[in-house]
């Protein structure tokens, strides 16, 4: 399984090439230090079959990388692995075509899990995260009545 991890952080990278390797040689596994690389790496590197793409990154961030994947890249589904999990960031990008949402505290069973639903065709999230990605705003709407509507 070919996956293409995007991070702009080098020990987070290496960190998870080396797991992903050690446990299998199963795993074939492409490094990209923010969304640039990424949309370069993908012209040149063959069929890949996930993404795992982190959401603060320097010169193309998270989500305009994913909507450029979304564009260009459609048929390879993308993991969120972040750090980050407000509301406002979660929607975002679950809104824009990732297929789950995973924080990088998440162990490596919990990863490769979700990588294999998300290759079966599901729309996988945690529970944690599915609550903020399903959250309905809690500002109300409040309507004025005109005169003529009040009587």
């Amino acid at each position: 399984m070919k996956i293409l991890l995007v991070d702009d952080h080098t020990i987070v990278r290496k960190g998870l090439k080396q797991i992903f390797e050690d446990m299998s040689n199963d795993y074939e596994i492409i490094e990209a230090e923010n969304g640039l690389k990424a949309l370069d790496t993908l012209k040149v590197s063959g069929k890949i079959d996930v993404i795992l793409l982190d959401v603060k990154m320097p010169k193309m961030d998270g989500l305009e990388t994913l909507k450029q994947l979304t564009k260009k890249f459609s048929e390879i589904p993308v993991i969120v692995l972040t750090t980050f999990d407000d509301t406002r960031t979660v929607k975002s990008m679950i809104n824009n075509g990732a297929k789950s949402y995973l924080l990088k505290s998440a162990d490596f069973k919990t990863i490769t899990q979700t990588i294999n639903k998300v290759l079966d065709g599901d729309f996988t999230l945690p529970s944690s995260i599915a609550k903020k990605a399903f959250a309905v705003s809690k500002t109300s709407v409040h309507f004025e009545l005109t005169e003529r509507e009040k009587k």
